[in-house]
């Protein structure tokens, strides 16, 4: 059993009431900064680390402000899977990020919803044999901008720029 401990009246005023130990040794401010830097991350959030966070609430935390921060935290994980594609993104090496800037630049002005009647789409002009053979789902020109760079990133690792003759 998790004993709680009361905290002061001065840092109740000012922090959440947070236990100073749980059973097996976790500090109730380094859990804290632990979840904190769990969620903030723009690395995958696996089941393995999810089910981290929820141990660190669990143990370090009474039960009200327990409930408060899972549902914050339920909604900063619903957050993180609305903006999946700008979180992959953003895991790619920086350079293929100026590559992916100026080759959608170049091809339609970065405008990711570009639909021209040319047979090419999206902010780098995919035909859609290539879309789908890159791993690309639905329309290019109806996906976001991150995306559709993602994709464009991984045939250019994988096939070189030949895609993009002018622009590339």
């Amino acid at each position: 059993m998790i004993a709680l401990v009361p905290a002061p009246a001065t840092v109740q005023a000012k922090h959440w009431q947070m236990k100073e130990q749980c059973d097996h040794g976790h500090r109730g401010f380094v859990a804290k900064h632990r979840i904190q830097n769990l969620m903030r991350s723009t690395e995958m959030l696996t089941q393995k680390r999810w089910h981290r966070v929820q141990h660190y609430v669990k143990c370090t935390m009474t039960a009200k402000q327990s409930k408060r921060l899972r549902k914050t935290l339920n909604r900063l994980r619903a957050w993180r899977a609305s903006h999946k594609d700008y979180l992959i993104y953003s895991r790619l090496p920086a350079w293929t990020h100026a590559w992916a800037v100026n080759t959608g630049a170049c091809e339609s002005g970065n405008d990711p919803t570009t639909n021209t009647g040319n047979g090419y789409y999206g902010a780098f002009q995919f035909n859609l044999g290539t879309w789908a053979a890159a791993g690309g789902q639905g329309m290019p020109n109806l996906q976001s901008w991150h995306y559709q760079a993602t994709i464009a990133i991984k045939l250019m690792l994988r096939e070189g720029a030949q895609h993009w003759p002018n622009c590339g």
